[in-house]
């Protein structure tokens, strides 16, 4: 009895550990543009083996055909940390993965009105500058082309796609926002 009870006991520690202290990733600080904190934040580390960023690019590669892939897969980034971090914080170094170990906290960045949503007709002619929020806690960027997206796919590569073609559940759109323009001025 006392061996069973113990080997539920240290499955349950080893279960309850998070992705990020599996990978020893760092918390990280991150601001919407009005200064409200991102939790689930971080740094992550590469991965251990390299034989992984091939694997995973020929993998999405394959699959998605008619998409371009345009970076490498990596664990530094994903698609949160991508489109609201890098591109709308304008912090194009700065590789976060936002949402590690929940559902990244999008939300916060038009909560706290530091963008607004916008008719989706304005999507070609604000490259760069319109963040889509994707249903299934997927983000991308809107770019000159219609119904042309920027996204980073988890691990996997940052792609140039058609607006349903992301490898997720639900890949309906939710909303598009634009930096507020209150913080234009």
């Amino acid at each position: 009895m006392f061996k069973k009870i113990f080997v539920i006991a240290v499955v349950s520690v080893l279960c309850s550990f998070s992705r990020s202290q599996a990978y020893n990733d760092d918390s990280v600080a991150v601001y919407t543009p009005r200064g409200t904190l991102i939790p689930d934040s971080y740094i992550t580390v590469e991965f251990a083996d390299d034989d992984d960023i091939p694997y995973w690019n020929n993998y999405y590669d394959i699959i998605f055909q008619n998409d371009e892939l345009i970076g490498n897969s990596t664990r530094r980034y994903n698609c949160h940390g991508y489109a609201w971090h890098m591109i709308g914080d304008d912090c194009p170094t700065d590789s976060v993965w936002i949402g590690l170990d929940n559902p990244g906290c999008t939300y916060l960045y038009w909560q706290d009105e530091s963008y607004s949503e916008v008719d989706p007709s304005f999507a070609e002619e604000c490259e760069d500058e319109i963040i889509i929020d994707y249903t299934d806690d997927h983000s991308a960027v809107a770019t000159h082309e219609t119904d042309i997206f920027l996204s980073k796919w988890g691990k996997g590569p940052l792609m140039r796609h058609y607006k349903n073609n992301v490898p997720h559940r639900i890949n309906e759109l939710f909303r598009l926002v634009c930096l507020s323009c209150l913080l234009l001025h």
